[in-house]
């Protein structure tokens, strides 16, 4: 090349910069060799020296798999190459490439023209042993045909583009490696070859190797989890991912042949990311983006890493949570934290006309959702507007506003949406009457949360308003706080707009604060963090029910150094200073709490599994998944049912025979359901039959198991939730007594439930109730329990003006021993063998009603943590004494029913449709000797004899539909004797619910 460009001396090692008469500047030559096309095809330029004589400038692009260690080959050429010039561009190749990592060969005529000393080390030869040689017997025979035809191919149709292989070489030990072939077409001596790269990809191979025992080890990890896990290659193509990878994406990213991760991240700067760490540059990434269709959007919580296997990037692993919940709860947080920051503001206002409050709320409403408009109506009785406010206040928007009002219309009383959701009009309704209307319109449609955040929104603005026009003034509150109260072993605080209005001084010893410093304080302020949102949620819905309503919830209250106290909170709904606040008694639980933890400690150190299921509540079921579900496997502790495990397994029982007639359905219904849903966890509530006959309710938790697609069993655990279910319907009670009190007409079994209602608290277990005569005043015995004969005689009648009329008469409640109260007694202390007393006044529309006299037989002192319960039943009981008065016609036609019902010789039940008996009359307790108050409540099914309750329960069932039944059945009565009977059973309606009446006739 010196002689060409007349340069003297040698340019091996020199700088094509230092060439003097070089024909290119600098510039000129970085950018033709920056701009070769693809780096794949030389590129000949035309050039002169300083003679004039035209030489042709070739590049060649030798190292495209190193883009950051770019190499050239350059030749100049003013005619075909000599063999002396050949032999020179050999040297010169061999100089390029002698350094680089790769073996590299030239292929001409079929025949290996050139290879550099890598490619000679890989074959185990040196380069007088290749040259001249064929390149095909360099390769396993399998792999001849192929690239002979593609090597053919390329000189024939002159293809410049490169082609990557992956092939295997063979050595002169005969040892085969894999490798990365990549070909290219190139200039050789002035006619077509084949430039070959070989890239040696052992370690590649071995690491694919790695990934497939990894794969199998941890495939059912991988699959099972319910986090989204998928696996690509460095390109970003999706090797492998599980489930729960295609049901996050499911429905917003569509599947494709050859997916890659991209595919889903349509956010661009978190796929930027993502190729940082695929091409090495970060090590991982954590990140959250959307993904949106048309109608929804998910929010997903991306963790990608690289993945390295020996020292050698692979490609990426990428775990995929959808966050969707926990963002909208967020949101929802949010929102709900600028309207109380709204409603706070509006509560605020010193003003109480309907213009300026309404007005104030409205610009408050449009800021709060991003409105462009807004309006609010006040509506009349005779359904015309009122009053009608709009912001902003444009001519355009009344004519729209009053378009709107003429024609309301809202459908099951729902907020209306138009204009593709970006309008939204709610209504407000009260007693039927249409109230208020509030419409907003905006860009962007109004999502599900924030329609219903808003309406939430209008109806607290309502009630403000109201409150605000009212001008309701303070109610006298004088005795609201009584010394009991005060010295009391709970907590009491009353909770009014979030913040503490009153607070005992055991609450203040509970948070270690001084009381005048926490009033109008927040109360969340002393409840632990994680319960703050049930607290402030469950406070806002009894205030938004309009009633007495009552709760009992754990939390921890936090002291002021941090400290938590567990502690159990009775709430209820009270009216304090004109306004429904919050009163909740409070009681200390820490060392219940501290005896629960020991137990958990307990359960902790047993180490076989068999034995914790043997002595736990929870029954172990395997299912098979057909009719009726065959039992495949039950724990031992289904004993506790009455079975054993063998009748089960054994075949001779299903698990569906147990199952109660009137649920069996239900249950089919609920796994159909799941099953087709594809769902693979559940809950169910239903009642089963023990083998003694009991109805017993049980709570399933089950899991459907899954083979190809194929449902393979079912598995799970019952829990017996029979108490729990007592217990919620004694709550249900204390919420609503109307029912609990079965109306049957029979004014002294009304008063005896009145009674054991209070006699369910547990603490007492005596008592009597006494009714105030409306004309003399006197205190009449009208129900007893538990207490002598000798003791309701004298006690009968108690006069006002006598010391026990005087001191029964108080009207506050009582706690005393009874060796207190003993002066006041005809009764013998030692006979009745009471200790702690209690007398509750029972109010009723500001006057005395009724006096409940309890007492206990345990107790030498009524606890404290019952105070407020038995008090509570009294007002209860205040209120139903008030129903009873008002519908005293009704109760005596009743009655009358009683006595008709009484002197009917069949034995006649009423039994709702869970199968307990509501009614039945006198000679049910004759015949079955069983009191009236122990068949009351009492499951029908329980009456029959054990070979005959799957029968009785379905004749029930089969009533309960409407389809009269007629069966010879045996009962048993209270000592076991056996009765045949002629039953009929029909459906009927009993105080506005289905029951079914069943008639009894004694068979000899």
């Amino acid at each position: 090349m010196d002689s060409f460009l007349g340069h003297p001396g040698n340019l091996f090692g020199k700088s094509v910069f230092d060439i003097e008469i070089w024909p290119f500047t600098k510039k000129e030559i970085v950018e033709s060799l920056e701009n070769i096309p693809s780096k794949n095809e030389p590129t000949i330029y035309s050039i002169e020296d300083s003679a004039g004589e035209a030489y042709n400038f070739t590049a060649h692009y030798l190292n495209p798999a190193l883009p950051d260690a770019p190499a050239f080959m350059v030749t100049l050429e003013n005619h075909p190459f000599s063999e002396n010039e050949t032999e020179k561009f050999e040297d010169l190749l061999s100089i390029f490439t002698s350094g680089i990592s790769e073996g590299i060969i030239i292929i001409q005529d079929e025949q290996i023209q050139f290879a550099n000393r890598k490619f000679g080390t890989i074959v185990g030869k040196t380069w007088d042993e290749i040259k001249g040689t064929h390149f095909l017997d360099y390769f396993p025979i399998q792999y001849r045909r192929m690239l002979y035809k593609k090597y053919t191919k390329r000189i024939e149709k002159k293809i410049y583009r490169e082609m990557t292989y992956e092939v295997e070489l063979l050595s002169t030990s005969g040892k085969v490696t894999p490798f990365e072939l990549s070909s290219s077409l190139v200039e050789y001596g002035n006619r077509p070859a084949v430039m070959v790269v070989f890239r040696d990809i052992s370690a590649k191979k071995e690491a694919e190797e790695h990934l497939k025992e990894a794969e199998k080890k941890y495939r059912s990890i991988f699959e099972k989890t319910p986090i989204g896990i998928v696996y690509f290659d460095r390109k970003g193509r999706i090797r492998h991912s599980n489930e729960a990878f295609k049901s996050i994406f499911k429905s917003f990213i569509a599947e494709k042949a050859e997916p890659e991760i991209f595919d889903y991240i349509p956010d661009k700067e978190v796929s930027g990311e993502i190729k940082q760490v695929l091409s090495g540059n970060a090590l991982s990434y954590r990140g959250e983006y959307e993904v949106n269709t048309q109608y929804s959007s998910k929010s997903i919580k991306i963790t990608c890493n690289s993945l390295l296997l020996d020292g050698v990037l692979q490609g990426g692993i990428g775990i995929f949570e959808d966050i969707s919940l926990q963002k909208s709860a967020e949101s929802t947080l949010q929102m709900n934290k600028s309207r109380l920051e709204a409603l706070l503001k509006l509560n605020q206002m010193e003003v109480f006309s309907f213009d300026e409050v309404a007005r104030f709320a409205l610009e408050l409403i449009v800021e709060f959702t991003d409105s462009n408009r807004g309006y609010l109506c006040k509506v009349g009785l005779d359904g015309k507007t009122e009053k009608i406010l709009y912001t902003p206040d444009t001519e355009d928007l009344e004519s729209f506003v009053s378009g709107r009002i003429e024609n309301l219309d809202f459908k099951d009383r729902k907020y209306n949406v138009l204009d593709a959701g970006k309008t939204v009009e709610i209504p407000i309704f009260e007693n039927e009457q249409l109230e208020m209307v509030a419409g907003f319109s905006r860009n962007i449609a109004f999502k599900e949360m924030e329609k219903d955040q808003l309406e939430l929104f209008i109806q607290d603005i309502w009630t403000t308003i109201k409150h605000k026009m009212a001008e309701k003034s303070l109610r006298d509150s004088e005795n609201k706080y009584s010394s009991l109260v005060e010295k009391g072993n709970d907590a009491i605080v009353v909770i009014q707009d979030g913040k503490l209005k009153y607070a005992n001084s055991m609450f203040c010893e509970f948070v270690d604060n001084d009381c005048d410093s926490i009033i109008d304080t927040d109360f969340k302020n002393y409840v632990a963090e994680e319960y703050r949102r049930m607290v402030a949620k469950k406070s806002q819905q009894y205030i938004q029910q309009k009633e007495m309503s009552h709760s009992r919830d754990e939390i921890e209250l936090v002291t002021r150094n941090g400290k938590k106290i567990p502690v159990i909170v009775s709430t209820s709904v009270i009216d304090h200073e004109g306004k429904p606040a919050v009163m909740a008694f409070i009681s200390d639980i820490t060392q219940q709490k501290e005896k629960e933890n020991e137990l958990l400690e307990t359960f902790k150190v047993l180490k076989v599994l068999q034995s914790v299921i043997r002595t736990s509540p929870a029954i172990v079921f395997f299912w098979a998944p057909e009719e009726d579900w065959p039992v495949e496997f039950v724990s031992e502790n289904i004993e506790n049912f009455g079975y054993r495990p063998e009748e089960f397994t054994s075949g001779k029982l299903q698990y569906g025979d147990i199952i109660h007639p009137s649920d069996l359905d239900y249950v089919h219904q609920k796994l159909a359901k799941y099953s087709d849903e594809g769902m693979s966890d559940y809950n169910l509530e239903y009642r089963i039959i023990t083998k003694k006959g009991e109805v017993r309710w049980v709570e399933e938790r089950g899991s459907i198991q899954y083979e190809n697609s194929e449902i393979s069993h079912y598995q799970g655990i019952i829990l017996d939730i029979t108490e729990r279910k007592r217990v919620n319907r004694f709550l249900d009670i204390d919420t609503d007594i109307g029912n609990f009190l079965t109306p049957t007409g029979d004014m002294q079994e009304m008063f005896d439930q009145l009674l054991e209602l209070a006699l369910h608290i547990e603490g007492v277990d005596a008592g009597a109730l006494y009714i105030v005569d409306k004309s003399s005043k006197d205190l009449n015995i009208v129900a007893h329990r538990n207490i002598s004969d000798e003791f309701a005689e004298n006690h009968s009648t108690i006069e006002k003006d006598s010391l026990r009329g005087k001191f029964l008469l108080v009207q506050y409640p009582v706690y005393k021993l009874y060796s207190e109260i003993y002066p006041f007694s005809k009764s013998k202390k030692g006979k009745e063998n009471l200790l702690a007393t209690a007398i509750i006044p029972v109010i009723t529309n500001d006057n005395l009603s009724a006096v409940l006299f309890l007492g206990s037989h345990k107790n030498y002192e009524i606890p404290y943590s019952i105070r407020n319960s038995l008090e509570t039943v009294a007002n209860q009981i205040g209120s139903v004494l008030d129903r009873i008065e008002k519908e005293a016609g009704i109760q005596k036609s009743q009655y009358d029913l009683q006595v008709l019902f009484d002197t009917i010789s069949e034995m006649i039940y009423v039994v709702d449709s869970e199968g307990c008996i509501l009614y039945s009359n006198l000679n049910v307790s004759k015949t079955l000797k069983y009191s009236k108050q122990e068949i009351t409540g009492m499951n029908f099914i329980k009456i029959h004899s054990h070979a005959q309750v799957l029968d009785a329960a379905n004749a029930f069932n089969e009533a309960l539909k409407g389809n009269k039944q007629q069966h010879l059945f045996t009962l048993m009565d209270k000592n076991n004797n056996l009765i045949n009977v002629d039953t009929t059973m029909q459906k009927g309606e009993w105080n506005g619910s289905e029951v079914v009446v069943v008639v009894n006739r004694i068979v000899e």
